[in-house]
């Protein structure tokens, strides 16, 4: 009988006794001996894995702001870390300063104020306040000065709708005097004068909410003009001790545990935290785990990688330190660095006061602080905070943003070496007009420079200047108006400021170019290291972040970022035209 042969099998079969390639059989194992000896894998170090680490801390929390510097003892804010970002606290400015006009706020305000009258029903008595509020036509003196789009956009909006600025000025004076409403419009209605007065608190509750961001007050900023950065302290208690922590130089760039520094004198109630609550004490048992991140190679000889890191091809130059610190990290010091999770709440500051661990071999080792272990000469300081010390040297985990969105800009200042001149420059660029739109300064500048220029042809008043014309004679030729004078300025023994002046206009009699934002004002003293020979930008814009809660945050903040190159005023003296 014949055989019939069949296969019920398509693929290889791996384990065959006649593949051995595949038992990756080692042939020479004194060249294995030899790779684990220039590895350094048979040196004596007598030390066992962490098995099991127990840790000992105190951990308080943030809860007082102060801005700016404070030196003497004040009553910082209270603050509450879980429910604003530090960013917005530290960067926030009002939305309307003492002596600024803002045609869109002031037509936006007195649109809320009309809304609130619908709410209480007094709809009839609009035309009422827009008879007595009316936002006002400009002055022909004051149109002149507005560029053409400031000026068609109050020309609509005058006769229209309230001067909400104005009327919560009046507003805010009649009460302080006692009062409660403006005398116009007249209320003989108890009924109708109640309900006003319900629409007049929910008014001044709007602006309220508009001006949160103002801060605590006047002078309550925490911008530094003399750094032209921001500072500010916070604090809380931890173990019983006020402990301050001071960010001297915030440059808007966003908050972290580098942007502070431990004040040296702690428990001295600088901002009365001392009455807040006190740090808790936190005991715990857990499992290190090996540091690493992704990519990095493995620490056994014969593991599989996956290639997606490709160490040998990083172009790494002498002066890339964070790239090098970075590779050597994965490649040389892996292996002995662990971690041991702890949650913290936002704002928590936090001092471990007891590290122990136990390894495989069953020894308790009891591990001091870097700064015990180091001294003062030590060269490893992350995560701790300048002034810390042995006995003091908590973490802070800062309230701070991951990130958020920046309007397009406000303002802008450039400040500009002039070697020409030999002098140094505050230029502002972008300031934000009357109508509350920021605008080009030297734009704005020219177009008003060619109307006084047309007005003066039509009224036959215009210089009439031909080729053959004598040479005129000017003792000085001035930059343009948005130019601000840096003069230095002696305060201090080897202490040179800039000081921030102005130029005086061509009219007769000459009146002072004054700065028209907020960056800069007359008389502002800049520390002379803070202007680079490269050049330095400050911006103004709209700041907008989702916060833990799910809330949005916006505010206006300050940036600052490097300037392009030097630059030319145009500044000189003895011109022949």
């Amino acid at each position: 009988m014949s055989s019939i042969t069949t296969w019920n099998r398509v693929e290889p079969r791996t384990r065959d006794a006649s593949l051995p390639g595949l038992e990756a059989r080692v042939a020479d194992p004194l060249w294995l001996l030899g790779r684990q000896w220039q590895a350094g894998e048979f040196r004596g170090e007598d030390a066992g894995s962490p098995a099991v680490a127990m840790l000992g801390a105190d951990v308080g929390r943030i809860s007082r702001f102060a801005p700016g510097n404070p030196q003497a003892a004040v009553t910082g804010e209270a603050y509450d870390p879980g429910a604003e970002p530090l960013e917005s606290l530290v960067e926030r400015e009002p939305a309307l300063e003492e002596g600024e006009r803002n045609a869109r706020l002031a037509a936006e305000s007195g649109l809320a104020f009309w809304r609130e009258l619908d709410e209480v029903g007094l709809t009839h008595r609009r035309e009422d306040y827009l008879l007595d509020w009316g936002l006002e036509r400009p002055t022909r003196e004051a149109r002149a000065g507005l560029d053409g789009a400031t000026a068609r956009f109050v020309e609509t909006l005058a006769g229209r709708v309230p001067d909400g600025i104005a009327l919560r000025d009046a507003i805010v004076a009649v009460r302080a005097a006692g009062g409660d409403l403006p005398p116009e419009p007249r209320f003989e209605d108890p009924a109708e004068r109640k309900l006003v007065r319900r629409a007049a608190d929910a008014f001044l509750a709007w602006w309220d909410a508009l001006d949160a961001d103002a801060g605590a007050g006047a002078g309550a900023s925490s911008w530094a003009p003399d750094r032209l950065e921001y500072r500010f302290a916070v604090s809380g208690k931890l173990d019983g001790e006020e402990v301050i922590m001071r960010a001297p130089e915030y440059r808007g760039d966003g908050v972290d545990w580098a942007t502070f520094d431990l004040e040296s004198g702690a428990g001295s109630s600088l901002m009365a935290a001392v009455n807040d609550p006190d740090s808790i004490r936190i005991e715990k048992s857990t499992l290190p785990s090996p540091a690493s991140y992704r990519g990095m190679p493995s620490p056994r000889w014969w593991e599989f990688e996956d290639a997606e890191v490709h160490y040998g091809a990083a172009d790494t130059g002498k002066e890339d330190l964070a790239r090098m610190l970075f590779m050597e990290f994965a490649l040389v010091y892996g292996n002995d660095f662990f971690v041991i999770p702890l949650e913290l709440e936002l704002g928590a500051i936090c001092q471990i006061d007891r590290l122990e661990v136990l390894d495989t071999f069953g020894g308790l080792w009891s591990l001091p602080s870097i700064e015990e272990a180091d001294g003062a000469s030590g060269q490893f300081h992350l995560f701790q905070l300048e002034g810390a010390t042995a006995a003091r040297s908590p973490f802070v985990l800062a309230p701070s943003l991951a990130g958020s969105l920046s309007g397009a800009a406000l303002e802008e200042v450039a400040f500009a070496r002039d070697e020409m001149a030999n002098m140094a420059w505050a230029v502002e660029r972008i300031v934000v007009g009357p109508a509350g739109q920021p605008i080009r300064r030297i734009e704005s500048e020219k177009e008003l420079r060619q109307r006084e220029l047309q007005t003066e042809i039509e009224a036959g008043i215009a210089e009439n200047r031909r080729s053959d014309d004598p040479l005129h004679y000017r003792i000085v030729k001035q930059p343009p108006a948005s130019w601000l004078p840096l003069v230095p300025v002696k305060s201090g023994v080897d202490q040179v400021d800039l000081e921030v002046r102005t130029l005086p206009d061509e009219h007769d009699p000459p009146q002072p170019l004054l700065p028209q934002g907020r960056i800069v004002r007359v008389g502002d003293l800049i520390h002379e290291e803070e202007v680079p020979r490269r050049g330095l930008t400050i911006t103004r814009s709209y700041q907008y972040a989702r916060w833990r809660d799910g809330g949005s945050r916006l505010w206006i903040g300050r940036g600052r970022r490097l300037g392009q190159d030097e630059g030319t005023s145009g500044l000189r003296y003895d011109v022949a035209e």
